[in-house]
């Protein structure tokens, strides 16, 4: 297959999958329209059965056939590996066939932009750290500077997704939010706020808002992949690739002893 040209503009519609997490999301951008079409299911671990058939009801409801769809962003992790592996082999699959473009948006930057568009009506512009879960007592973590622009939010990159251990994510966080800028909104999304009562205390002591309830969604992958900044990021299938930040997702038998012998210390 001939390597895509450079785009000059942003796709008209934009397939988004997201299954890094216990959800599996699908979304359908149709820029002409301005419409944004969704399906979502909490499903576990079987985003591998679920996700095509819901990306058929997905362009069956919306009365669409693939060949519609100019390009396809799929949520690129980190997150859970299996899931991160499903939306880029959909991606690739579904992008390779037709001779379209993918997009690989990070899991932590579309929990942003859901955290700011659900809770920062009227602001300007704000700080969003991003904390979820990554099991094994750690946490993929991240921070983005944001300003309005348009119906959406531009991100900057503070710091970068990261693993970070659980019992020093206060730490972490409460670092971010002293450096943070004066006035503007500050935001704490992600589940790990319902895990880490030490992170909780933090963001409540620095007075951020707290969205524990945000996840990554395709509705966000969408969004972000519409923006013109994203422009030179869309890629041909072949060059799709999932970020998995974590370089290993199972201990061997010392790190497993190691492990539980932190948590009873913990407990004590």
């Amino acid at each position: 297959m001939p390597s895509l040209p450079a785009l000059t503009e942003v796709p008209a519609t934009i397939l988004a999958i997201s299954t890094a997490g216990p959800w599996c999301s699908v979304a359908l951008l149709r820029r002409d329209a301005a419409t944004l079409d969704v399906i979502e299911e909490q499903l576990g671990h079987d985003h591998s059965r679920r996700a095509l058939p819901m990306i058929s009801s997905l362009l069956e409801s919306a009365g669409v056939g693939l060949e519609a769809v100019a390009g396809i962003a799929f949520d690129a992790g980190p997150g859970g590996f299996t899931g991160l592996r499903i939306a880029c082999a959909l991606a690739q699959g579904l992008a390779f066939g037709r001779g379209i473009p993918t997009l690989a948006v990070g899991s932590l930057a579309a929990l942003a932009h859901t955290a700011l568009a659900e809770a920062a009506a009227g602001a300007a512009a704000g700080t969003v750290i991003t904390a979820v879960d990554a099991r094994m007592n750690e946490c993929y973590v991240a921070a983005f500077g944001a300003r309005a622009r348009g119906d959406g939010w531009q991100l900057e990159v503070i710091e970068p997704a990261q693993i970070c251990p659980l019992d020093g994510v206060d730490r972490w966080f409460a670092t971010l939010a002293a450096s943070a800028p004066k006035g503007r909104i500050l935001i704490a999304a992600g589940d790990v706020l319902e895990r880490s009562s030490t992170l909780l205390a933090a963001a409540e002591s620095a007075g951020a808002l707290l969205r524990p309830g945000q996840r990554p969604a395709a509705a966000a992958v969408a969004r972000i992949a519409a923006l013109p900044d994203h422009l030179g990021d869309w890629r041909e299938a072949a060059q799709a690739r999932p970020l998995y930040v974590r370089a290993k997702v199972a201990l061997d038998v010392a790190e497993q002893r190691e492990l539980r012998r932190r948590n009873a210390e913990q407990r004590r």
